[in-house]
Order: structure tokens, then C-alpha cells, then sequence
């Protein structure tokens, strides 16, 4: 084994709730395993850059380093290589192509569900079931506040009519003359 660390950056180009993978060929180390995009840095790069210019050179799509998250890092001992890793937000009209099927097969877009029990190449498993996980409770936090607000409207509604049933109806037509959101500010419900 080389003395040599050798680093490099990985990136998650993430769409919703899946993400893009390619198939490494048998000509490469680690050959039909599921991959990021990846690539090593040059002498004095640093990861965020090699990172822009690695998805550029794989994918074909341009982003900025505003795009990227940082996830982790990854060190794969068996060859002495380091890994950064970060995640890209794909926007609706962005498709990675296959630039070089040298060294891999076409990019394929899978749930994260079905993504993390794919023959992946050392030690992404865990950040793809990360992101799952991630992904699951974000959905969850998003139900809550949809139920929540759902709520709230519902009071808001019910309060709006409590009041007006207290009203005479000459002042009920004025309120209605006014429009909602008048008749809220009145009442005390807006901004």
C-alpha cells in the first residue's frame, strides 16, 4: 500500500427524494458496484473545487460551490484514499449524462429506499441511508406543520364566526363590504 494518501471528493446529486448513481465497469477497482460521482483533487484544489469540476466533468451539469452541502468524509483503508462528500440539490431541468463509459455505465436515478440496498462501492451505504432516514423525518416534520396549520385555519374560522354571530346584522354587511382579510384585521387575526 502506497504511503500516499490520496484525496478526493464525492457528490450525491439528490432530486426529491432520490438520487443518482452509476455502475462502475470491470476495467475499475471496486468493478459493477453503484457509485457518486466522483473524482481525486489536483495538487492544490480543494474539495469544494474539485468537487464543481468534477460534476462538470462527469455529468455534464455546471453548478457553483453555493450548491454544495457538506455530508462527511470517507476513508477507504484499502486503498489509502480519503473522500469528501458532498450533496447537490439537482433543480428540475438537470439530468447528469455519462461523459466517459470507460469507466462507468449511464446515470440512473433511484428512491433513496431502493438506493441503500444496491451492491454500492465501500462505505457510501451509510450516507445513502442517512439521507433516507433524513428524507423520512423531514417528510414527517412536513405533515405535522401541514396538519398544524390546517388547524389553526379551522379556529381561525370557527372564531371568525363567533364573533360575527355577536354582531348585528348591519355590522355583519359592513364587515362583508370590507373583505377577509378587513374583516380579520378587525376581528384581530391579521398581520
Amino acid at each position: 500500500m502506497s504511503k500516499n494518501r490520496i484525496y478526493g471528493a464525492a457528490i450525491v446529486l439528490v432530486k426529491g427524494n432520490a438520487i443518482y448513481l452509476c455502475r462502475r465497469t470491470e476495467r475499475v477497482m471496486y468493478p459493477k458496484k453503484w457509485q457518486f460521482v466522483n473524482g481525486r483533487l489536483h495538487e492544490l484544489e480543494t474539495s469544494m473545487d474539485a468537487a464543481v469540476r468534477i460534476v462538470k466533468e462527469q455529468t455534464n451539469i455546471e453548478i457553483t460551490k453555493q450548491r454544495l452541502y457538506f455530508a462527511d468524509s470517507v476513508t477507504l483503508e484499502e486503498v489509502n484514499e480519503f473522500y469528501y462528500i458532498y450533496f447537490v440539490n439537482l433543480n428540475e431541468n438537470e439530468f447528469p449524462e455519462n461523459t466517459c463509459d470507460r469507466f462507468r455505465g449511464d446515470w440512473r436515478v433511484f428512491p433513496l429506499n431502493k438506493a441503500a440496498v444496491l451492491d454500492v462501492v465501500e462505505g457510501i451505504r451509510p450516507i445513502i441511508k442517512g439521507l433516507h432516514r433524513s428524507h423520512i423525518k423531514f417528510e414527517a416534520l412536513k405533515a405535522r406543520i401541514d396538519s398544524v396549520q390546517k388547524q389553526q385555519h379551522q379556529t381561525l374560522i370557527k372564531e371568525e364566526e363567533r364573533i360575527r354571530q355577536q354582531l348585528s346584522q348591519g355590522e355583519q354587511l359592513h364587515l362583508d363590504s370590507l373583505g377577509s382579510k378587513m374583516t380579520r384585521k378587525l376581528i384581530g387575526f391579521g398581520s
